[in-house]
């Protein structure tokens, strides 16, 4: 067998490898994303709770300003404090895949 051949399938593993691995973290961001939101909107529904109902039970009074200092400490999803996993990895993900993909055209047209 050619070792064209060979080392053409490799390429062709590692590209589609690549694309399932980027899609997957893609997905994953968006979903984080999406808990992001969930948890801002639940914060703002107990700030507006406290700050326009005075009916409230004291219960649910409690409950919401548990839930507000709870999502006080939340921070985003991080990797081993290198980089945070939300919509702006994407972006950066995207970079630098555009940037390889220019200095390899660079490459082979010039």
């Amino acid at each position: 067998m050619d070792t064209f051949y060979i080392h053409f399938n490799y390429g062709m593993i590692l590209l589609l490898w690549s694309l399932l691995y980027t899609t997957s973290i893609f997905l994953n961001t968006i979903e984080y994303q999406k808990f992001y939101t969930l948890i801002r909107d639940i914060g703002v529904a107990c700030l507006l709770k406290l700050n326009h109902y005075d009916d409230v039970p004291e219960c649910c009074r409690r409950m919401c300003k548990s839930i507000i200092r709870l999502n006080s400490g939340i921070s985003e999803f991080g990797v081993y404090g290198l980089f945070a996993v939300n919509m702006f990895l994407n972006l950066s993900i995207l970079s630098v895949i555009t940037s390889y993909v220019v200095v390899l055209l660079q490459f082979v047209l010039l």
